[in-house]
């Protein structure tokens, strides 16, 4: 589970142990409509929302972004 991942990894020598990771949609919520929509039309903007639905659940989560830098541009290319 994530919360035994938190666990494990603030112990020392923790081996690199990580709980697997899964995205659920509610196909009937109206990002579930924007998303299907980006896929058929524009597939990189498609991909950049999936990442960041992904990045904004393990922060959701308490968990660490790879790169955060990348979350906040992708964050900033959603207002432009």
């Amino acid at each position: 589970s994530i919360e035994m991942e938190k666990i494990l990894k603030a112990m020392p020598n923790n081996e690199g142990v990580e709980a697997v990771k899964i995205l659920e949609l509610n196909p009937s919520h109206a990002v579930f409509e924007s998303l299907e929509t980006a896929y058929q039309n524009d597939r990189s903007k498609f991909e950049r929302y999936t990442k960041l639905m992904y990045q904004q659940a393990l922060l959701v989560e308490g968990l660490p972004l790879e790169d955060p830098v990348a979350f906040a541009n992708d964050v900033c290319l959603l207002m432009v």
